[in-house]
């Protein structure tokens, strides 16, 4: 394996609370040592946490959706960018690239696809057995 890819992976571990490390500076050559070891008997409780704020992330977006109007412009084909009612109202219901008129949207897609997520989310569970 290559170097980088090795300080990458342990980085990233460490950044998802998997891995520490203690820094000890050699003093004939100045060079840091790193010791690392690994923190996965706190897996469950990261990956139980990561669950939740996806679930969070989930419902928050699935509230924005319900709670909202959008609009979007048929013939901008590359742009498809949604705007609530308000952006569209401010807009006079016209595209600001192409000058388009704004339609109505319907989100019911979007709304049952995360309803879908947030359910197939809970149905989750984290259970690490410890083999030794």
């Amino acid at each position: 394996m290559k170097l980088n890819t090795v300080r990458k992976t342990l980085y990233k571990l460490y950044s998802e609370k998997l891995a520490q490390f203690r820094r000890i500076r050699d003093k004939s050559t100045g060079w840091f040592i790193y010791y690392w070891w690994h923190e996965f008997d706190l897996l469950e409780e990261i990956l139980l946490e990561k669950k939740n704020l996806l679930q969070q992330k989930l419902r928050d977006r699935l509230e924005y959706e319900e709670k909202n109007y959008f609009f979007e412009c048929e013939d901008c084909e590359e742009n498809q960018i949604k705007y609530t009612f308000e952006e569209a109202f401010e807009l006079n219901f016209r595209c600001p690239e192409c000058g388009g008129e704004l339609k109505a949207l319907d989100n019911e897609e979007t709304k049952n696809f995360l309803k879908e997520r947030i359910i197939s989310n809970k149905k989750i569970s984290f259970s690490i057995d410890e083999q030794e």
